[in-house]
């Protein structure tokens, strides 16, 4: 599929988001809070954020 997995922490939320990018047109097919090693990674530095 090609898709991007974009992690970022919204501070105003909280929580850990996922979205799902397309690359072709750069919309974004879909988004989700996220637990687990997501959250420690972003947390931690190693998954992007804001």
């Amino acid at each position: 599929m090609g898709a991007a997995r974009l992690i970022g922490y919204l501070r105003s939320a909280g929580f850990v988001l996922i979205v799902i990018v397309d690359p072709i047109d750069e919309a974004g097919i879909t988004a989700r809070k996220t637990p687990g090693s997501d959250l420690r990674d972003c947390l931690e530095g190693d998954g992007g954020g804001d």
